[in-house]
């Protein structure tokens, strides 16, 4: 037995000793092969010694504490595919940004493709001269190609086109002179990274946008920001790049003509679209509606004029950034259709009228501007937000510069009655606009009255106040010369047509709401809080059995309230009016004796009436937020003859028990259902009665107990 377990102790440790020596071969074996893998193929390490010599030729690349070329796969700015049999390496990705890299890209190509690089990346660096067709052929599966930031100049290589696998292209101009000696945000180690004053800053590539573009049905992002292309963008250059999410053509100072809305509307995956400070003019065309996808847009510093039409505009944009151009006329109220809007910068234009009142209806705004549009008038808009802390600490870091967000109202008669012109008279001074130099297509217009727009009634550019649209009209300015606003009360819907006025009892205004605020005959839009106004009967109503019953007056509310200057001196706010929230002003949480201060959210609390025991015949007796912030507990009844309707989660109200949805109940043993018209009942007055159905043509109130 212990021979035994003595050789079987001998024969363990043979067994251990093998599988280590064993192991330790395996693994210097892998080692060695590992090594091996890491060397580059001899046409691959042509072109890298090729390219680095052009890229700078004081041999910077030896000068530092590396690798031989040969196995340059061990460098970090190189990457490596080692997949072949043979044990060698080809080169997957070339990163050299930010080297200070001062010479240019071989003008005749590499000795050999680098076929396996994917990615190209050089930028931020001082490289100067042209990108040549050759060059780029050298790279026929590349699917990144930065360049930006750097000192190239020329044409851009019409060869890009034909990299089928290209998903990105980085031709960023970099930074104006202004920036790079003045601002003092920027980098000291990088103010004359690019040249004296007088030299050129960064990349200048010149031209247009290569045709041969539109074979690039990967391309995800073309930014060739503030270099020197000019002309009018070609339709085809644009219109096929199916793949595009992002694109920055700003800066361009000599691009010019239309904005290419017909292309960005093709493009069914384009989320940002920068076309700023260039030279584009005129109306911004109808077509960029149709992609959907497209969410930031910004076009200021330009030279666009005429009315802005928020049909240009697909419905999903979260920014719209219209500033420092020549846009004319009222601000659109259609504008509200855009309910993800969260930027809307519209300082710098030649805005005119109110402020409309439907822009409180967008529920996620955070960041406005109105500045400088010296013919803005009227009641001061508060119920805009007031710009973000980050915002204004992006947007008014400069001393020397005015802020323009919201609530600045710089250079505008905010605050002061307009004086706009009357039906039929004229609303146009050509006068104005030789005076102030305007582009062709701006001009100096005057605002009309409520419910009337501004068009053209000659041939010979006059214009005069006409009525804006009648329900069920079209008011999306598709018809030229024809308004498009809808007259008092109603609203042009997402369909381009005015919508009629409410109908009796149903919603007619309210904070977030869409549909008309105007009543049909007979009836008046009742206010009830921020977010509800309904249609009441105007003077009396019958009720279920017949009765006439005196409507209660409604609940006062002056309108004007909302515009009072929040820095005058008083003790406390009166009811309806705000009384706290963040930027807040005036009295904080201060109301009279018979109202509370109800807080809405963080910008925004209300004086608003105190709950009493029951609520008044039709007054709210329920719904979301209600009695929020009241002191007492949630209090939903009613009156014994009325009862409370749920209108919506919002809404509850106490209306005559004798009725169900705005119609009378059937009484006991009178008929509730069946073959009826659609005015007949479809319910019991009685809370002791049931619908009996008979059958399909009749059915009957009966008591419980009925047998």
């Amino acid at each position: 037995m212990t021979m035994m377990r003595r050789t079987r102790v001998h024969a363990s440790n043979q067994s251990r000793f093998g599988c280590f020596f064993f192991s330790f071969l395996f693994v210097l074996f892998c080692a060695m092969l590992d090594r091996t893998s890491a060397s580059l193929a001899r046409s691959e390490i042509e072109s890298l010694v090729s390219l680095m010599n052009s890229l700078n030729r004081t041999g910077w690349y030896s000068d530092l504490p590396r690798a031989k070329v040969e196995n340059a796969c061990e460098w970090p700015e190189i990457g490596c595919e080692c997949e072949g049999g043979d044990g060698l390496c080809k080169i997957s990705f070339v990163s050299f940004y930010g080297m200070d890299l001062t010479g240019e890209l071989p003008r005749d190509g590499l000795p050999n493709m680098l076929e396996s690089v994917k990615i190209f990346d050089v930028g931020n660096n001082r490289l100067r001269g042209a990108v040549t067709n050759a060059f780029v052929r050298s790279f026929p599966n590349l699917k990144s190609f930065k360049l930006g930031v750097n000192n190239l100049e020329g044409s851009i290589p019409y060869e890009l086109g034909n990299l089928k696998w290209l998903e990105e292209i980085d031709l960023d101009g970099g930074f104006t002179e202004r920036q790079i000696y003045y601002d003092d945000g920027f980098p000291k180690a990088k103010k004359n990274k690019y040249g004296v004053p007088g030299s050129h800053f960064g990349n200048q590539f010149t031209g247009q946008i290569p045709e041969s573009f539109r074979f690039l049905q990967r391309l995800k992002v073309l930014n060739i920001h503030r270099n020197l292309l000019s002309g009018p963008i070609s339709y085809n250059a644009l219109a096929y790049l199916q793949s595009l999410e992002y694109l920055d053509l700003s800066g361009n100072r000599d691009l010019s003509g239309q904005i290419p809305a017909a292309a960005i509307g093709r493009l069914r995956n384009i989320k940002e679209l920068f076309l700023d400070d260039c030279t584009f003019s005129g109306p911004i065309p109808l077509g960029m509606s149709s992609a959907e996808k497209l969410e930031v847009i910004v076009l200021e510093g330009n030279k666009l004029s005429g009315r802005v039409n928020p049909r240009a505009f697909p419905i999903n944009i979260t920014t719209l950034d219209l500033h420092d151009n020549f846009f004319s006329g009222p601000i659109p109220e259609t504008l509200s259709i855009f309910k993800r809007l969260e930027v809307l910068l519209l300082h710098g234009n030649m805005f005119l009228g109110e402020v409309p009142q439907s822009l409180r209806r967008l529920p996620v705004l955070k960041t406005v501007s109105l500045a400088f549009n010296r013919n803005l008038c009227g009641p001061i808009p508060f119920f805009l937000p007031n710009a973000p802390k980050e915002a204004i600490e992006e947007e008014c870091d400069k001393p020397t510069e005015p802020c323009k967000l919201y609530p600045a109202r710089i250079e505008t008669n905010l605050g002061k009655p307009c004086d706009c012109a009357r039906r039929d008279q004229s609303c146009f001074s050509s006068a104005s606009s030789i005076v102030l130099s305007l582009p062709t297509g701006a001009s100096a217009e005057k605002c009309c009255e409520e419910g009337f727009s501004c068009e053209p009634t000659s041939g010979f550019g006059e214009k005069s106040c006409v009525p804006c649209m009648n329900a069920n009209e079209r008011c999306d300015g598709t018809v030229y010369g024809r308004p498009n606003c809808c007259k008092a009360g109603l609203i042009c819907d997402g369909d381009g047509v005015c919508k009629g006025c409410s109908q009796t009892y149903q919603q007619c205004g309210g904070e977030y709401w869409t549909g008309a605020e105007c009543c049909t005959s007979g009836n008046s839009c009742v206010f009830v809080d921020r977010y509800y106004s309904q249609c009441r009967p105007s003077s009396s109503f019958t009720i279920g059995d017949g009765t006439t019953s005196e409507l209660r007056p409604p609940i006062s509310f002056n309108q004007q309230q909302l515009y009072r200057d929040p820095t005058s001196s008083f003790t406390c706010q009166e009811k309806w009016q705000q009384c706290g929230g963040q930027f807040w002003t005036g009295p904080n949480r201060c109301c009279d004796a018979n109202d509370f201060c109800f807080v809405q959210d963080e910008y925004y609390a209300q004086c608003r009436p105190k709950i009493p025991a029951c609520a008044s015949n039709y007054g709210q007796c329920g719904g979301r937020l209600w009695q929020k912030n009241a002191g007492s507990s949630l209090n939903s009844c009613c009156d014994p003859s009325y009862y409370c309707f749920t209108q919506d989660e919002y809404y509850s109200q106490c209306r005559p028990r004798y009725e169900r949805n705005g119609l009378p109940c059937a009484r006991t043993y009178e008929q509730c259902g069946g073959s009826l018209g659609p005015n007949g009942p479809r319910c019991c007055a009685n809370s002791g009665d049931y619908c009996f159905v008979q059958d399909a043509y009749y059915a009957q109130c009966r008591p419980k107990m009925f047998s």
